[in-house]
């Protein structure tokens, strides 16, 4: 639940790039305590997008897990995030599909790099990352928050 007597920042589309997130966070008043950044007076609400793309995808996912978990932050998953788990989540028995999502040259392509920096790294897995309490649905009265992963269509 947000709380409507505090102020919040909307951060969107890290894409992996942790050293230009700190930076952020530094420019906006932020301060990094006891290995998590914190603001004195306002809360980080991550617009998801937190993998793919960057050059320090899992350092991005660990700034942002870290202030989830100190009550500094709350995040939304972004498509990007869908993705991941359906890549790495088996398909149900009978869907005629290895992993809910399609393991095409693609999705390849567009996982690569977030792949890339988790393969030497055995345990600490991008569906652990991306769907742990990082991940968080937002409710307030008269706000509404729909995310629409970009690969349902209706």
């Amino acid at each position: 639940m947000l709380d409507p007597a505090r102020s919040y920042d909307l951060i969107g589309d890290v894409h992996g790039c942790a050293h230009t997130l700190e930076h952020l966070l530094d420019q906006m008043g932020y301060h990094k305590q006891g290995g998590t950044w914190r603001h004195p007076s306002r809360m980080a609400v991550f617009l998801g997008d937190i993998i793919d793309r960057g050059p320090r995808i899992r350092e991005a996912l660990h700034i942002v897990h870290d202030m989830a978990e100190a009550g500094q932050a709350l995040c939304i998953m972004g498509n990007h995030e869908f993705n991941a788990l359906g890549w790495s989540t088996l398909a149900p028995p009978g869907s005629g599909k290895q992993y809910v999502r399609e393991h095409s040259p693609r999705h390849a392509r567009l996982i690569h790099e977030t792949l890339t920096q988790f393969e030497h790294h055995p345990g600490t897995g991008m569906t652990s990352s991306a769907g742990s309490t990082t991940c968080r649905c937002l409710s307030m009265p008269g706000v509404f928050v729909w995310c629409m992963p970009a690969g349902i269509r209706g």
